[in-house]
């Protein structure tokens, strides 16, 4: 081609010179040629371009189509097929059928019947039908211990209508027996997942109950005349409880969390309340160390919260009990504050700074790993798991939040957490369990079963019970406690959940499907499983709440009291003790229980006088404060006040006063604000009562 056209171009261009050369004369001519002659030498100019640029793509097109089909006729366990209207294969490509002896040069222009494959013949032409008809097709199917996935798909012209069709099979078989690795390696994690969840149910049991048997002797002896030195063996029993129970939290929930076993809740809270209770929590191990124990929570935190307040008081607990303890002079401070404050949204900024001993910036990196204490907390043998920094991330990161350390040897540790939450509104808070003062005559004629196996929680029981004056049976199992349901009414069920013969969960659900009169009786599950998800099946069971072995007296007599709905009204000391004072008549017989603070000063004389004589000032100013406030109708103040002084009323157990006070919270809340004066004339009278009954608690040498 490229020699042809080059002779045509010399032959031309030798007949223009000669012609140039037989007419010199001719002027005109000459020019005339001499233009022909430039224009074909542009001409074949433009055409060596073009041949070069032809040549050149001609030369990327043959390495483009070795490439295609090089990647074509190699596709790893696979083979595409293209085929025309008639069922002929117009292109084929893969290197699976090569397993089976055949090349792709076998199937180029033959139909499937021509091509003697076994393979294909039993799967193929039913598909190659349907794609020709315009049907897009995905199956599987397994031939001699092999499985295939097929794939069809129609090609349309420019007239739509089916011209080709393509089809690709892949060899699966590796990818369907690491389908099936995997599937086993679930359901081995699973059953590893359930018997870890199943151990740790039983370990909490096999602990917590014979824990709650130690707790509640001890608080029931603590009841009865013993000597000085009985007294401090108890305390001692009591605090090694405590410190138990403790660890044993800690672990159960470290458990717990690396089973992802904790889930975090939305719930509408005050976190103004979260604040106050760990402060009540720790108020008097604080006083006894001698350090200042404050919180603040600023104004601009929202009222009511979304999230998960249980999570966020265990986070708090945890670093406030740490900073307490590395701590032994100065002050622990606790603050919240708004870190960024969006219209539905805030980012919570949660601060516990102390005076303590402080962590060496070498042990800041490993402080929150489990197990890990600094060398100073160990130095200074302060004691501690080393797990409660650890929960306390791990908490902190499962609600989205972060937490960070600053902190220097002898002066101290600062710990910040920020945690995002939702909103609220104050009607959206739940309403709080009433808390009552054990007291008979609450439940006095109710009848109550109680089911447990184990020996020492039975006879606990039947102390407590029979202190109640209430009518009581004891069952050793489910099947034990369904006779006495069959032949008597209660009033509240006990039931225990892990029982030999039945359990309480078949057991409850018996006294729910059955006929008898305890259809509808409450049942509480007395359990020492912490898993939330346990906890909801038994609630799910039919149940209608449950409480946490070990359980303290106090505990139970509340959970019981909730249950029933007993109003709190009735909480009141028969009898009266009327003294004079200023002229006026005072009742002096309101139920106050100082339990709690001798067993927190551990008989400490002068400390318990410090704090009687703290509450009293206290309480006298809180008065004052409640006082001027209700001469300007300052309402916000009678709430703040009020919110300050239930948590001391409730820890001396004056639940009639407590109740009070809420009560008034709650009317400044909902701006019912006509019952509040009449509400506050009450309360300041059982105030002079309670201050000279706590008065007369001060003891004297």
């Amino acid at each position: 081609m490229k020699d042809t056209h080059l002779a045509h171009f010399n032959s031309v261009n030798a007949r223009i010179e000669k012609l140039l050369s037989d007419n010199k004369t001719n002027t005109s001519l000459q020019n005339e040629l001499l233009l022909i002659q430039q224009s074909l030498k542009a001409c074949e100019a433009d055409n060596k371009q073009f041949i070069k640029e032809r040549n050149e793509l001609e030369d990327k097109q043959m390495k483009f189509t070795k490439l295609y089909n090089a990647m074509l006729n190699n596709l790893p366990e696979m083979d595409v097929y293209l085929f025309d209207r008639d069922g002929k294969f117009v292109l084929t490509g893969g290197k699976e059928k090569s397993k089976y002896g055949y090349t792709n040069s076998d199937f180029l222009g033959k139909t499937l019947e021509s091509v003697s494959n076994e393979l294909l013949q039993n799967y193929f032409p039913p598909l190659i039908e349907r794609t020709i008809k315009g049907e897009q097709l995905e199956t599987e199917f397994k031939n001699k211990g092999k499985f295939y996935k097929i794939i069809t798909e129609p090609i349309y012209n420019d007239n739509d209508e089916v011209e080709y069709g393509i089809l690709i099979g892949h060899n699966i078989t590796k990818l369907k027996k690491t389908q099936q690795k995997l599937k086993k390696s679930k359901i081995e994690a699973e059953n590893i997942a359930r018997s870890k969840s199943n151990f740790l149910a039983n370990m909490s049991h096999e602990i917590r109950t014979p824990l709650n048997a130690i707790i509640g002797f001890s608080e029931q002896l603590a009841k009865t005349q013993l000597s000085s030195e009985q007294k401090r063996f108890n305390d001692l029993v009591n605090e090694s409880s405590d410190i138990l129970l403790s660890l044993v939290n800690e672990i159960l929930i470290l458990l717990k969390i690396g089973m992802g076993k904790v889930f975090i809740d939305r719930t509408p809270f005050d976190v103004r309340k979260v604040f106050e209770d760990v402060y009540q929590f720790f108020r008097l191990k604080a006083e006894r160390k001698g350090i200042e124990l404050m919180y603040v929570v600023d104004d601009e935190v929202s009222p009511v919260l979304v999230g998960d307040p249980f999570r966020l008081k265990q986070v708090i607990i945890n670093l406030v009990s740490n900073a307490i303890k590395f701590t032994d002079s100065g002050s622990v401070r606790f603050s919240c504050s708004v870190k960024k404050d969006g219209a539905d949204k805030v980012r919570l900024r949660i601060d516990v700074k102390d005076t303590g001993i402080g962590i060496p910036e070498k042990d800041q990196a490993i402080i929150f790993d489990e197990f890990s204490q600094s060398e100073n907390m160990i130095k200074e043998q302060h004691g501690g798991s080393g797990l409660g920094l650890t929960i306390s991330k791990k908490l902190v990161e499962l609600q989205k939040g972060r937490i960070k350390l600053k902190s220097e040897p002898g002066k101290g540790s600062h710990f910040s957490i920020v945690i995002p939450y939702q909103k609220g509104t104050v009607g959206d808070v739940l309403k709080e369990e009433q808390t009552y003062v054990v007291n008979t005559d609450l439940l006095k004629g109710k009848r109550i079963l109680l089911a447990d196996d184990d020996q020492y929680n039975r006879e606990l029981a039947n102390t407590i019970l029979s202190s109640w004056e209430v009518e009581y049976d004891l069952a050793m199992d489910g099947e034990e406690a369904l006779i006495y349901t069959q032949q008597k009414k209660y009033d509240v069920v006990l039931m225990d959940i892990h029982m030999p013969k039945m359990g309480g969960v078949p057991a409850t659900q018996q006294i729910r499907s059955g006929q008898s009169d305890n259809i509808n009786t409450k049942i509480i599950a007395l359990t020492a499983n912490v898993v939330k998800g346990d906890i909801k099946e038994y609630l799910q069971s039919g149940m209608d709440d449950y409480i946490i072995k070990p359980y303290t007296e106090e505990e139970l007599f509340n959970k019981i009291g909730n249950v029933l709905g007993i109003s709190i009204a009735k909480d009141r000391t028969v009898g009266a003790n009327l003294v004079k004072t200023d002229e006026k008549e005072v009742d002096t017989s309101l139920h106050i229980d100082l339990s709690d603070l001798h067993k927190a000063m551990r008989g400490n004389k002068m400390m318990i006088n410090k704090m009687l004589q703290s509450f009293i000032d206290n309480t006298s100013g809180g008065v004052d404060e409640l006082k001027a406030a209700l001469a300007n109708n300052d309402w916000d103040a009678i709430r703040e006040t009020a919110h300050r002084l239930v948590s001391s009323f409730r820890y001396f157990k004056i639940e009639a006063a407590s109740g009070l006070l809420k009560a008034i919270e709650e009317n400044v809340v909902n701006a019912n604000y006509t019952e509040i004066p009449k509400q506050l004339n009450s309360l300041f009278k059982q105030v002079e009562g309670i201050l000279l009954a706590v008065e007369n608690e001060k003891i004297t040498e």
